[in-house]
């Protein structure tokens, strides 16, 4: 298990999982910089948090350059947060997490027949 990523942290993890797992700093900066107005310096330190926390993996290319590597692919790391989510606001329950959000109406008709049917795949 990764430590927790903070939402900052999450927006470089993004950027390196939609560059296919692996960058250089470069591609990453310049990937954040589609969504987010940050200087080199915060990417940089963000990366730095990430590779200390063991979300990416660094080696060294070539003179300065750095390519960084995801520890954790984007599935896995979805995974992770969800059930900690639901552990820590539903008991570990998905069923408390599910009522939850169909009583307060946050589930569209065509979402709840959706979660209807996947369930009955499931059970088969």
């Amino acid at each position: 298990m990764m430590n927790k990523v903070t939402d900052a942290e999450y927006e470089v993890m993004k950027a390196v999982w939609e560059l296919g797992g692996v960058a250089t700093s470069r591609e990453i900066f310049d990937r954040v910089q589609e969504k987010k107005p940050w200087s080199k310096t915060t990417v940089k330190t963000l990366i730095s948090r990430l590779a200390s926390k063991g979300a990416l993996k660094s080696d060294k290319v070539a003179g300065s350059v750095y390519k960084y590597e995801a520890n954790i692919s984007e599935d896995e790391y979805k995974n992770q947060e969800s059930e900690n989510l639901i552990g820590k606001l539903f008991n570990g329950s998905i069923n408390e997490m599910l009522l939850n959000f169909t009583k307060s109406n946050k589930l569209s008709k065509q979402e709840l027949e959706e979660l209807i049917k996947l369930v009955g795949e499931e059970e088969k």
